[in-house]
């Protein structure tokens, strides 16, 4: 699944925080489990990382799992809003995490 600006891209995330996602930013492949992925940067201008221990931390690919909290420049969410639209597709679900309107940000 690819994550970024471009129109063909299979995530695309939204709000003022977008602008620093690169077009072709990360991707993440579904592993041996339903719950666990591989996240992938892919070179992008303004990193990707995951939150680990209290703190962001910039990798370049790592295993996580569908709560992991996720940033893609400025835009921050978990594996699991990514993956939701392609469950719902399957099983007429969804998760939803509420959300700062301004920055997109997820309120903890």
């Amino acid at each position: 699944m690819k994550i970024g600006r471009a129109e063909n891209a299979d995530y695309r995330p939204s709000g003022r925080a977008k602008d620093t996602v690169s077009r072709y930013h990360a991707e993440l492949l579904s592993l041996y489990s339903q719950d666990k992925y591989l996240l992938r940067d892919m070179g992008s201008s303004n990193g990707t990382y995951v939150y680990q221990h209290g703190r962001w931390v910039e990798i370049s690919q790592q295993e996580v799992s569908a709560s992991t909290r996720v940033r893609f420049g400025d835009f921050e969410t978990t594996v699991g809003e990514i993956v939701a639209p392609a469950a719902k597709r399957r099983s007429g679900s969804s998760s939803s995490f509420p959300r700062r309107t301004e920055t997109g940000e997820i309120i903890e």
